[in-house]
């Protein structure tokens, strides 16, 4: 997996910035897309993956749309641990956004 927090996702934050895009027009498909995931167990979701697992991101990976940061590098780096736990390889790659 690369490019986004297999746990801590901000898809709250991301829905609100698709929500202000598609209110100028832009970006329609992706406001379905994180509407449906309101109501989604991720946690539930990761545990039950049993394939190989492994998420790479660079450390400082992060940007902003509409005012509002969202965070991949450190959600990943909070994240470790349990990440760890359930059978991910995790690689942050330092220096790399």
């Amino acid at each position: 997996m690369w490019g986004w927090p297999p746990l801590g996702g901000q898809y709250h934050e991301t829905l609100a910035v698709t929500e202000a895009q598609a209110a100028r027009g832009e970006g329609l498909p992706y406001v379905t897309y994180y509407r449906s995931l309101r109501d989604w167990d991720e946690r539930k979701s990761v545990e039950g993956i049993t394939c190989p697992r492994l998420i790479f991101v660079g450390a400082r990976d992060r940007f902003v749309a509409e005012d509002r940061e969202i965070r991949i590098g450190s959600l990943v780096a909070e994240h470790r641990p349990e990440l760890e736990r359930l059978g991910w390889v995790v690689k942050l790659v330092e220096g790399r956004t």
